[in-house]
């Protein structure tokens, strides 16, 4: 019997699909305290960032025959990848088109800017993590495991090199993202 962890209360049906956000399931096994952890992010995220983050229902389950976790999102459909550098005067054109989305985007920016002092990196690195979407909104579209905590680099004496190219990623991106923000005033 699946286990529902909740993160929007009654706000309404979520739909499974195709789109990014329909349903998508974590790699590898998940117990419920890992579930219970992914959730806790998710409530941090979508506190600080409201409608920019889908609405997402956590569900630890048997994934091919493992205890895992699947994550049945609000579907998006994004349009636009504002994370990817290269399209960085398209994006700006966009931002400054569309006001509302313009102050969306700086918001969170603004959101990714404070935890990264705290050290923790937003998930920048996925193809179409933040997008505009087809109703020309800003959206952050990620399920699982969406900060990097740049201090696990040093709490142990082996060094992740994969952390590391990610959360340096992150940091570039998110310089990039702040370097845009400031263009589009």
């Amino acid at each position: 019997m699946p286990r529902l962890a909740n993160g929007f209360g009654s706000a309404g049906p979520l739909r499974a699909g195709a789109a990014i956000g329909g349903g998508k399931k974590a790699h590898g096994a998940a117990n419920l305290g890992e579930v219970k952890a992914l959730q806790r992010e998710y409530r941090r995220l979508k506190r600080a960032l409201g409608d920019i983050v889908p609405r997402t229902l956590f569900v630890h389950t048997d994934v091919d025959g493992r205890p895992g976790v699947i994550a049945l999102a609000e579907v998006a459909q994004p349009w636009f990848d504002l994370a990817n550098p290269g399209n960085e005067e398209e994006s700006l054109h966009l931002l400054q088109l569309w006001p509302d989305a313009g102050h969306q985007f700086t918001f969170f920016v603004r959101a990714a800017t404070a935890w990264a002092a705290q050290d923790m990196m937003i998930d920048l690195t996925g193809d179409s993590n933040l997008v505009l979407d087809r109703s020309r909104a800003v959206r952050f579209i990620d399920s699982f495991r969406v900060f990097f905590y740049a201090d696990m680099l040093y709490s142990t004496d082996a060094a992740d090199s994969a952390l590391e190219q990610r959360i340096d990623i992150c940091r570039r991106r998110l310089a990039y993202l702040q370097r845009l923000a400031k263009r589009i005033r």
